[in-house]
């Protein structure tokens, strides 16, 4: 004999619903957290907390497209620039795959981290953004922070004293302004054991920090913390319907660590940095217009066979170094019947080089360099009378111009060697602005 249970009222169903399964294959209640109320959208109002969904509200059942990665496994990750005053340094713990940036006790001493490049955000597109490290034993007067941000805008953890904050910047106003929420007033789980996870947060242990960007402008931001597999969202920052403008200038920002002495402390300070990515959730379609600089219709004398000579260089402008600038294309002609080898260089040493700004702002280029030496081939091949060269379609970040925490940008370099004398060439570099100046 059985038993089938009417469930025309849907008791069953919303007992199934309520109910998920740990580890242990046995069953645990879902705690569903109540974010508090109010007008103010960094404080409250509500917001989506389910982890299983994008900053949009979508599934997160697509591929992820990763955008940046960073490790440390052999070496000090190049992907990163670094700027350590007043006793500040970095060391490779090489076994933890880590950065150890430390920080003596004067007044000043700091290290910052930042990646070279900034990435790119399309709007509709969830840009999820994950840090690992560890703190330090929280002191007076030693702040620290971690997150997706430069100086002028960004969301970022940060730790000043033992008092805790997720914290907004923006440069809406032409000054960078930080919107600093302290823990207690994490509108979705403070995490000091008394919110719906029950976790108590320990920065002093390893960490995986988790930020996700509804930007369009006045989107949403959510962050908070992965812990035994699980996502729990902390804080959320919501604009629209509360904000008269967009909340920060951009969304296409660098990955930075901070630790620095706001005044003298206590002893030396080591934070350690660990990884990051920044993923675009639900692909990325490389869109931008497409520029070029070249040689013209003047033909560049090679002088001396079997020596590489610059050609054609590119770098980010000063005034938008936070440009998404790609190498796309390398393009050669020879007049006459010559063969060559070229090379695409990063960061070579250039002698003679007379920067020019292109015409769209956010490239100088320069046509006129004498000689060259150094720098890392990113890209080789053989040419003779025509040979123009695909170096990716705008979704190849390798080659992504980027710049240092002093504000120099890197350089890449078309070089050529002809196999015989005085062989002339006409050549360009063609690039894409994935955010581009011009639509």
């Amino acid at each position: 004999m059985t038993y089938t249970h009417n469930d025309s009222d849907n008791t069953l169903t919303s007992l199934y619903k309520t109910m998920q399964y740990g580890p242990s294959d046995l069953p645990e209640i879902r705690v569903a957290a109540r974010l508090t109320t109010g007008s103010s959208p960094d404080i409250g109002g509500g917001g989506n907390i389910n982890t299983g969904v994008d900053a949009f509200g979508r599934l997160r059942v697509s591929s992820p497209y990763t955008l940046f990665d960073s490790q440390n496994r052999y070496a000090v990750n190049s992907k990163f620039s670094f700027d350590a005053v007043s006793g500040g340094s970095t060391l490779l713990l090489q076994n933890e795959s880590t950065v150890k940036l430390s920080v003596s006790d004067v007044s000043g001493s700091r290290v910052y981290a930042e990646s070279k490049r900034v990435f790119p955000y399309q709007p509709g597109k969830s840009l999820l953004i994950y840090t690992t490290f560890v703190f330090a034993e929280p002191k007076e007067n030693l702040r620290q922070r971690v997150g997706y941000f430069g100086t002028q805008n960004g969301i970022f953890l940060e730790q000043v004293g033992s008092d805790v904050h997720i914290c907004k910047r923006s440069f809406t106003t032409g000054a960078a302004v930080d919107t600093a929420i302290a823990q207690e007033n994490w509108n979705v789980d403070k995490m000091d054991g008394s919110g719906p996870s029950g976790i108590e947060l320990d920065l002093t242990k390893a960490q995986i920090f988790f930020i996700d960007i509804e930007w369009l402008g006045v989107g949403s931001v959510r962050t908070g913390f992965v812990i035994n597999g699980n996502y729990y969202i902390t804080h959320i920052f919501n604009h629209a319907n509360h904000v008269t403008s967009v909340y920060m200038s951009t969304a296409c920002l660098p990955v930075r660590y901070e630790i620095e002495n706001t005044s003298a402390t206590t002893g030396s300070s080591n934070m350690k940095m660990i990884c990051s990515s920044v993923i675009s959730e639900g692909g990325f379609n490389p869109t931008g217009a497409i520029f070029s600089a070249s040689t013209g219709t003047t033909a560049k004398r090679l002088s001396t066979s079997g020596v590489f000579y610059p050609v054609v260089s590119i770098r980010l402008n000063s005034n938008r170094l936070d440009a998404v600038v790609q190498p796309v294309q390398a393009d050669i002609l020879s007049p006459s019947v010559n063969y060559y080898r070229w090379e695409v260089r990063f960061n070579p040493t250039l002698t003679g080089a007379n920067w020019q700004v292109h015409e769209n702002g956010t490239v100088d280029y320069d046509v006129t360099a004498t000689a060259v030496t150094g720098g890392i081939t990113v890209a080789s091949g053989y040419a003779s009378s025509r040979e123009l060269t695909n170096l990716g379609d705008g979704d190849n970040f390798a080659l992504q111009i980027g710049r240092s925490l002093a504000g120099v940008s890197d350089v890449i370099t078309l070089c050529l060697a002809a196999t015989s004398s005085n062989a002339d060439v006409l050549a360009g570099v063609g690039w894409k602005e994935t955010v581009p100046s011009f639509q």
